[in-house]
């Protein structure tokens, strides 16, 4: 028979409330980062066609915490019984067959492992929390390595000029901001995602100090009734580590959704500055005829100057166009056909 020990007396109903702690961290964690998610409903641009699963991630995270939070108050109130059980008849015999670990831990996998507690001198609960970090956008590519990526092109482009003075004039670049309105905001995008592998962070924080309070638990709750939950907190404890990969995969998977709409963009703005560029280069060129500069000495006059240019823009903004174009429409592509599934909790 197991040596019974119960030191401090009122241990389990420390663990109680430390586990409803732990219930109303993760239900929180959840509400937040599905806060971020439903800013991106409805209409995002034409990226969000290919997000179809947006939805149903959003489903899964509000879910899962709803999920999480009702097992750990659970599990709490389970704990709460035990003391209560302890408090009246001082019998661990008694606790153990009241039934009240039946749920979790009935698995061959669960019922075999080593002990949650090993001897030390720790009797109290740290006051930890799992940190929920704020979710950042990123930033896509510096302009100056897009410059170099597309071997300065830009510099020979009169649109490049233009589009400077007019962001100078009235702080928005009107181009780029119709290319976001019609492909979709890859800042807002990115934003989720990050919020998502936050929350991925946060419950792997949460499974480790889970991990830390079990020891603290079973080291101070010894017996038979300590051995029978046993199993029952390795399988959540498992349930609770368990749901942090499947989220990295989950907000990974929004961060290629914003790659996808940063280059679209790119190669929209590429392919309307292209446009732009024919236009202005035929004001150019009717400036050039009326001061009858358009022909010069030689066989390459002004006006062959002028046609040479606005041949390398055009190819030059084409090309631009295509490439980010492609990459970014195969980023979105693949992204489109996977699925994330977030592992389930039992009921405790």
């Amino acid at each position: 028979m197991t040596t019974f020990r119960l030191s401090p007396d009122d241990i389990l109903a420390k663990a109680s409330g430390r586990l409803d702690d732990h219930a109303f961290w993760y239900g929180f964690a959840g509400s937040h980062t599905v806060g971020y998610m439903d800013s991106f409903s409805g209409w995002q641009g034409l990226v969000s066609l290919l997000m179809r699963q947006h939805g149903d991630c959003t489903t899964a995270v509000l879910t899962n915490g709803q999920a999480g939070e009702r097992v750990l108050s659970a599990v709490a109130g389970k704990l709460k019984q035990c003391q209560t059980d302890y408090d009246r008849a001082d019998d661990d015999i008694a606790v153990r067959f009241d039934g009240l670990f039946a749920n979790l831990g009935q698995d061959a996998q669960y019922r075999a492992g080593g002990s949650l507690g090993t001897p030390g001198p720790q009797v109290s609960f740290p006051p930890d929390a799992p940190h929920l970090r704020r979710a950042t956008p990123m930033e896509g590519i510096p302009e100056g390595v897009l410059h170099l990526i597309t071997l300065g092109g830009d510099f020979i482009s009169p649109s490049f000029y233009l589009l400077g003075l007019v962001e100078l004039l009235i702080g928005l670049d009107p181009i780029d901001w119709v290319a976001k309105a019609v492909v979709g905001d890859y800042r807002v995008i990115s934003e989720v995602g990050d919020a998502i592998l936050a929350l991925s962070e946060f419950t792997a924080q949460q499974a480790d100090l889970m991990a830390t309070d079990a020891g603290i638990m079973f080291n101070c709750w010894q017996g038979e009734a300590a051995s029978a939950a046993t199993p029952y907190f390795r399988e959540l404890l498992a349930m609770i580590g368990a749901q942090s990969g499947p989220l990295a995969s989950m907000g990974e998977l929004y961060i290629q959704f914003a790659w996808s709409a940063f280059l679209l963009a790119e190669a929209l703005v590429s392919a309307l500055c292209t446009l732009l560029d024919a236009v202005l280069m035929l004001g150019i060129d009717a400036i050039a005829l009326a001061l009858g500069i358009s022909t010069g000495p030689g066989e390459v006059g002004v006006a062959g100057v002028l046609a040479l240019w606005n041949t390398v823009v055009t190819i030059h903004g084409n090309t631009v166009a295509v490439c980010f174009g492609l990459v970014g429409l195969i980023a979105g592509a693949t992204g489109a056909f996977e699925t994330v599934s977030l592992a389930n909790f039992k009921e405790a």
